[in-house]
C-alpha cells in the first residue's frame, strides 16, 4: 500500500452541514456555524464540538433515560412560563429569517440529538421560540 493511500485509510470521512441558532419569535438574536465532522458522529457529539468552538452554542442539557434533553443554549434557556422551548429542525436547505420552517413533520426532528447522525449538506436549526 502506497504512503498516499494509507493516509487516506487514516484519516475519517468527514462530512459537512450548517448548525443554526435563532433566538425568539422575532429572531433577535442569529448565529450560523458551518461544521465539519466525522461520519457517524451524533448531533449530541456535533453540538460539543459547537460549543468549544463558538461560546454562543455552548449549552446545558438534562440527562434522560432516552438521551440528552437541550434545554439552553448560550445564555438562552427555555421558559416554561410562555412556554419556550428549543425545537430542533432538520432542513433541506439554510433556514431563511424571512420564510421560517413550520413546526411539523417532517421539519421537527423526531428523536433526540443522542440518535440524530447529520449526512452530508444537512441544515439543523435549533429555534428558541414560543410553541
Amino acid at each position: 500500500m502506497e504512503e498516499a493511500d494509507r493516509d487516506e485509510v487514516l484519516q475519517p470521512q468527514l462530512i459537512e452541514f450548517t448548525y443554526t441558532l435563532w433566538i425568539g419569535q422575532n429572531l433577535t438574536e442569529i448565529y450560523n456555524l458551518n461544521m465539519k465532522i466525522p461520519v457517524n458522529t451524533s448531533f449530541y457529539e456535533a453540538m460539543l464540538i459547537a460549543a468549544e468552538t463558538d461560546s454562543n452554542y455552548q449549552f446545558s442539557a438534562n440527562v434522560w433515560p432516552n438521551g440528552h434533553y437541550i434545554n439552553s443554549i448560550g445564555r438562552h434557556s427555555e421558559q416554561y412560563i410562555g412556554f419556550h422551548h428549543w425545537l430542533l429542525f432538520i432542513l433541506p436547505e439554510m433556514p431563511n429569517p424571512r420564510n421560517p420552517p413550520e413546526a411539523v413533520v417532517p421539519n421537527v426532528a423526531a428523536g433526540g440529538v443522542d440518535e440524530l447522525y447529520p449526512a452530508n449538506g444537512d441544515h439543523y436549526l435549533f429555534w428558541l421560540k414560543n410553541i
